[in-house]
């Protein structure tokens, strides 16, 4: 049987007391000041969420971390705020309503849907006509986008001219922005952004057209004075278009923030 002295036992009970009570204590303090470096040398000069660095105070773990982590997120928010500022004017335009010389209205949605039936109704119009150059129809002025091409063969086989090339060309680009001004139309209605990207694709295409037409005019036929006049005209109606583009775009980036999931983050720490 072993004897043990309360005197013994209870010195060795408030020694290891002691330590243990020690230990943690220097732990803490040591976690805190590392949490407290890390919030100085991460948000590197952007947000200080300590300034005095010869702190030694206790400060509980938990809240150090939670105040390091808002740190973190107000640094990169600013980083990406910092890139926003970075990034082109055409990237950065956003509308909030539709206000043009041909149709006006308070938000971009129904400013969406009258720029589909725009470019439905201009389709149509554009495939009749070209329709009616590769049937015979006048093409003799300068301004015209046939004016260079020919109805018959130049090689006198009497085969198919130039026309019947470049008119098919357009009847086909036409018809499938016709289609896709029918899917911006219920993309529209329906809040489907997958629906309004072949309209905005095939918009960018007759935009980057009209600009090269309108280059040849001026490049081609610089020496007559109406046909500068028809250019600026021409650049003027892209103009519209472009703006008609960016209608849409917008209405596109409501829809997709409109749609992104809502997700909160509470931090309790």
């Amino acid at each position: 049987m072993v004897v043990v002295n309360n005197t013994e036992f209870y010195s060795y009970v408030l020694i290891k007391t002691f330590i243990t009570y020690s230990l943690e204590y220097l732990l803490n303090v040591i976690v805190s000041n590392i949490g407290q470096t890390l919030s100085i040398i991460l948000p590197h000069k952007n947000f200080f969420l300590y300034r005095n660095t010869l702190n030694l105070s206790f400060c509980h773990t938990t809240e150090t971390f939670a105040n390091w982590h808002r740190t973190c997120f107000l640094y990169q928010k600013r980083k990406e705020d910092k890139i926003q500022r970075k990034m082109c004017w055409c990237c950065t335009i956003h509308l909030k309503s539709c206000w043009s010389p041909c149709f006006w209205y308070g938000d971009v949605r129904s400013g969406s849907f009258a720029v589909s039936v725009y470019s439905l109704s201009l389709s149509i119009c554009l495939i009749i006509y070209t329709i009616n150059v590769m049937t015979g129809g006048d093409s003799s002025q300068l301004w015209l986008p046939f004016f260079e091409t020919s109805l018959k063969d130049s090689t006198g086989l009497d085969g198919p001219g130039s026309t019947i090339g470049s008119g098919g060309f357009v009847i086909i680009f036409f018809v499938f922005l016709l289609g896709a001004s029918f899917l911006l139309s219920y993309g529209v209605r329906r809040d489907i952004r997958g629906f309004m990207l072949p309209w905005m694709v095939l918009m960018w295409v007759a935009i980057f057209f009209q600009s090269t037409f309108g280059l040849w005019l001026i490049f081609g036929y610089y020496i007559y004075l109406e046909v500068i006049m028809a250019a600026i005209c021409d650049w003027i109606w892209m103009t519209f278009n472009i703006y008609c583009f960016f209608v849409v775009r917008s209405h596109y980036r409501n829809v997709k923030h409109k749609q992104l999931p809502d997700i909160e983050y509470f931090n309790e720490m």
